[in-house]
């Protein structure tokens, strides 16, 4: 799985939080982690106009110009991995 983050440079503080945050979860979810810093970005022709810090996985930003939680990060790295984490089941005794 891919994941790009867009960041200032130099990071601020959500941009160094959302980067430790995904170092984290990097070798637990097996990550290809790219970095894009602002400067750079403005070579990037194809790609829209974002709000740093962003965030996308697989080709899809799911972050954007807001603090991003270690939780919510590793809640879309399992979404997009597709792979049922648990599952409900619920029983229903027949009446006769």
């Amino acid at each position: 799985m891919i994941v790009r983050l867009y960041l200032n440079d130099p990071p601020g503080r959500r941009c160094t939080l959302i980067h430790t945050s995904i170092e984290q979860l990097r070798d637990k979810y097996n990550l290809t982690v790219e970095l894009v810093k602002k400067p750079d970005f403005a070579k990037l022709n194809n790609l829209p106009l974002l709000q740093f810090p962003a965030v996308e996985i697989n080709g899809e930003v799911v972050f954007e110009g807001r603090d991003v939680s270690i939780a919510e990060l590793e809640h879309e790295i399992q979404k997009r991995q597709g792979g049922v984490k648990w599952l409900r089941l619920v029983c229903y005794q027949r009446c006769y």
